[in-house]
């Protein structure tokens, strides 16, 4: 690895040293029981009822918080880099550009082009960023990091969903459809025979997952936690590798 890429390593490892903090958060708040689980009748079906999750506890806003100052941690460890790769052709800091990341391929390979003939950045360099197809349909990770560092500034960066445990769909027994469906405030989780279950704390255990708002993140549809991870190491990658 290069000596003058140390620097664009800490915000990387910033955001991995945040993961523990997040998940203590996120624990504290399940223990919460931000759901409240109750059975209703089927409108569309008069033998059978709908277990429902209604979420009643919102997210604690600090894990929003912490899920955002992660993106943006990533994001930055690229242009720290970026720019430490164009202070070798005497850019100074403050006119360095960002990592280059585009919707389109044509933009993407654009900026880099535009770098080379500027003599900001060499051929090798330009060669090795035009491998990374920071773009839309390229590679979605690096691309997503740059849309989701976005997302946070205008929206919700976090979705909430409920996770029934597999241990109690087991115990349920025969008739019972599992259908996951999010309308509006609640998750309808299964559908059952009327009058065959009733739900309690003791028998109907549901964890809540956090899950990045934008679709897709460029992990497929993993939860918020591991999608971070694989953002930090691709970067973390990309950063040691480059020349």
């Amino acid at each position: 690895m290069r000596d003058d890429l140390e620097d664009a390593l800490v915000p990387v490892k910033w955001a991995e040293a945040q993961i523990p903090i997040l998940q203590g958060r996120l624990l504290a708040w399940q223990r919460g029981y931000p759901y409240k689980i109750v059975a209703e009748r089927d409108p569309d079906r008069g033998d059978r009822e709908l277990l429902v999750a209604y979420l009643e506890k919102p997210l604690d806003p600090l894990i929003v918080g912490d899920v955002g100052a992660m993106v943006n941690s990533i994001r930055t460890g690229l242009n720290l880099m970026m720019a430490a790769v164009v202070a070798r052709h005497g850019i100074v800091p403050i006119r360095a550009p960002d990592f280059p990341i585009a919707e389109t391929p044509a933009k993407f390979l654009a900026t880099v082009e535009s770098l080379e003939n500027k003599k900001w950045i060499s051929p090798l360099e330009a060669k090795v960023i035009k491998r990374t197809k920071a773009y839309s349909g390229g590679d979605g990770m690096l691309f997503h990091i740059s849309k989701l560092d976005n997302l946070r500034k205008h929206q919700r960066l976090l979705t909430v969903e409920p996770i029934p445990s597999q241990a109690d769909i087991t115990a349920w027994g025969v008739g019972f459809e599992r259908l996951m469906t999010h309308v509006q405030d609640k998750t309808i989780l299964y559908r059952f025979p009327r009058g065959a279950f009733r739900p309690m704390k003791g028998n109907t255990n549901v964890t809540a997952e956090i899950f990045l708002n934008e679709a897709p993140s460029g992990v497929g549809d993993h939860p918020a936690l591991l999608a971070l991870r694989v953002y930090m190491t691709r970067v973390n990658e990309l950063i040691k590798s480059f020349p």
